[in-house]
């Protein structure tokens, strides 16, 4: 699934919605959000009630200032909304050797690798790890 500007704006549409249930308990008026969003800037971001109704349907995407605002008045998690799922995702936490891309381990030069050992090395054998250990 890749993240086209369609994909983007509906996946935006839906985190807004979830932001708003736990704000609102339900779904406010287009006019409501509004103003609360004028109110909640202190008068410094106005948008209509046509605009707040496509940011719903995921039929736009708020411009810059909007959205810094937004995520941070509703608390809007954007990683769901620019971040593709993987399509093995689980419930679980994953793994740490799945948060590696495995294909570029075909990149690494035997240089690079020893840098990472030479300084894992002089972690090891600091005097922060040594007091650590005691």
């Amino acid at each position: 699934m890749t993240s086209t500007p369609e994909l983007v704006k509906h996946r935006f549409s839906a985190e807004l919605r979830r932001c708003c249930g736990s704000r609102y308990q339900t779904a406010p008026s287009n006019e409501q959000f509004a103003r609360d969003l004028y109110l909640s800037s202190k008068y410094s971001l106005k948008v209509s009630r046509e605009t707040v109704r496509k940011w719903f349907k995921g039929d736009s995407f708020p411009d810059l200032d909007h959205l810094l605002h937004l995520i941070e008045w509703l608390g809007l998690d954007m990683t769901k909304v620019f971040v593709d799922e993987l399509p093995h995702e689980t419930k679980e936490e994953p793994s740490r050797l799945q948060y590696w891309d495995m294909r570029a381990i075909e990149r690494i030069t035997p240089d690079q690798i020893d840098s990472v050992v030479f300084l894992l090395n002089s972690i090891k054998n600091s005097d922060l790890v040594k007091s650590r250990r005691r």
